[in-house]
């Protein structure tokens, strides 16, 4: 199973990268949305770890505004957000789009494989 991570953070990168590797998925990083969007137009994940902010703006909207753009195309695509700058207000605005769950960072490594675990089972 492939896992894709959308993250401008490099060492959030490596770290979830390393993570799903011990786990056995294969993983692909992306450092911006744009890129994310235009690997998914040649093979798709089984599910996209997705930031919500890529800009000195922590308002999540550059996230919610892709989520939305991944799900106009590929709307059973499965999409954890993830954000440091979390908030149940966009948390909630992220499910009621079509996120399969929220993460906050840092997390918790058990309690992400187990949501990645649970949202793969059920897709």
């Amino acid at each position: 199973m492939t896992i894709y991570i959308a993250d401008d953070d490099h060492a959030v990168c490596i770290s979830l990268a390393l993570l799903l590797k011990r786990a056995g998925f294969d993983q692909k990083t992306f450092s911006q949305p744009r890129d994310l969007l235009v690997a998914l137009e040649r093979q798709k994940p089984d599910l996209i770890l997705l930031d919500m902010n890529y800009t000195i703006d922590t308002s999540g909207r550059k996230g919610i505004t892709t989520l939305k753009e991944i799900l106009d195309v590929y709307p059973k695509m499965p999409v954890m957000l993830m954000t440091g700058w979390a908030t149940v207000q966009l948390a909630v605005e992220g499910m009621k789009i079509g996120a399969k769950d929220f993460i906050a960072k840092p997390w918790d490594n058990q309690h992400l494989l187990q949501s990645i675990k649970t949202i793969l089972a059920l897709d």
